[in-house]
């Protein structure tokens, strides 16, 4: 179920953007995404989400946008990446070895999930990804839209001055369950 892990604060969320995209169905699900919680009162870093390039981008994109504790993270899964993206694998990889305060991370993966890096998001560092929400399965943008929105939205509700486990164990399990009343796909996996 959860632990005791938490990270510190309300959520302070940059959305991050590694598809390659500036147009496109990833582009699209990062703006909608990040207004629609902008909206419903959640603090947001920056005027819109980032798009990044290579691994060592999100960490510029971290460093200037101030103190996040909740990263969202879309970019491919690993297989059959178009020419200007990076994998989700490449990223988790950079913020292993470069970030140094704990954030809740959620990847969404654009096409066929990576399942290798999904499980090292899970099984690996602490220090550095404490909580997190990952994508298992192929997913239309609509559904992984109602499932992030949902799930940030929750946290954000129920988080006074930490993000807890039990909370995002919480959010998780009623996005879930969005998703099943409108018959949406989706399997997510939970550190927490």
């Amino acid at each position: 179920m959860w632990s005791q892990k938490s990270v510190e604060g309300r959520p302070r969320m940059l959305i991050a953007d590694g598809s390659g995209e500036t147009l496109g169905e990833g582009a699209e699900l990062c703006q909608r995404l990040f207004f629609a919680l902008q909206k419903r009162g959640i603090h947001m870093a920056g005027s819109a989400p980032v798009h990044l390039g290579p691994p060592e981008s999100l960490g510029l994109a971290m460093d200037s946008l101030g103190p996040i504790n909740s990263l969202f993270l879309l970019a491919y899964g690993g297989n059959g990446l178009p020419a200007a993206a990076t994998g989700i694998g490449a990223y988790w990889a950079w913020l292993k070895g470069n970030l140094s305060t704990p954030v809740l991370l959620s990847t969404c993966s654009l096409g066929v999930p990576d399942t290798d890096a999904s499980q090292d998001v899970l099984k690996g560092d602490n220090a550095v990804a404490p909580l997190a929400v990952v994508q298992e399965t192929a997913m239309t943008p609509r559904a992984a839209g109602l499932f992030f929105l949902k799930l940030f939205t929750e946290i954000h509700l129920h988080s006074e001055d930490s993000i807890t486990g039990k909370m995002v164990w919480f959010s998780a399990v009623k996005a879930k369950e969005l998703l099943k009343r409108r018959r949406l796909e989706g399997k997510f996996a939970i550190k927490s």
